[in-house]
């Protein structure tokens, strides 16, 4: 790819609420310690109905919390759910975003959707939604992973391709293409 490898780590509720979450506060420290030269950023899911309408109301798409890029600036995007329902919050942010909402839409210039947390115990539900799906703590090898996403960039692979290698190597991941 072209440029800076750049990684979006996403709360799909709102900040005030999810506060407690250690994970993207956790990936978010370890990435830019193991790897300076990539851009982390994190977003959120905004605190109210009334703000999510205000942002829709003034065209603002979701936007990473430091950089204030949008998600399509993105190579990957994390999502760390720690609830059953945060799902339509996924959804949601992916579509504002101009991001296809369901994996069999997206190409390979798209970011790779990848969801893990606490509630992730049943992907199946929405297997159409992410590329790829962490089952487990991703502080076991979460950094592995995204360290092979970047490879396979670098080395122009497909995003299929990736996935694909990703889950040869790991037990903690599922990618729905495969399994059809």
């Amino acid at each position: 790819p072209q440029g800076i490898f750049k990684i979006l780590l996403v709360e799909p509720f709102a900040y005030n609420n999810m506060a407690a979450n250690l994970a993207i506060p956790l990936f978010y420290q370890q990435f830019h310690e193991t790897h300076p030269e990539w851009v982390v950023e994190r977003s959120y899911y905004p605190s109210s109905e009334r703000d999510r309408e205000r942002l829709i109301e003034a065209g603002f798409p979701p936007l990473s919390l430091e950089g204030r890029m949008p998600y399509t600036a993105f190579d990957v995007i994390c999502f760390s759910q720690c609830f059953i329902g945060q799902e339509f919050n996924i959804i949601d942010l992916l579509l504002r975003s101009g991001i296809a909402p369901v994996w069999q839409q997206r190409t390979d210039s798209d970011p790779i959707i990848i969801r893990g947390g606490a509630s992730n115990l049943n992907p199946s539900a929405t297997k159409d939604v992410c590329d790829l799906y962490y089952i487990g703590e991703g502080d076991e090898g979460l950094l592995w992973l995204i360290e092979r996403i970047h490879e396979g960039l670098l080395l122009e692979k497909s995003n299929e391709d990736i996935l694909l290698e990703a889950i040869k190597n790991r037990n903690c991941l599922w990618a729905p293409r495969f399994y059809e």
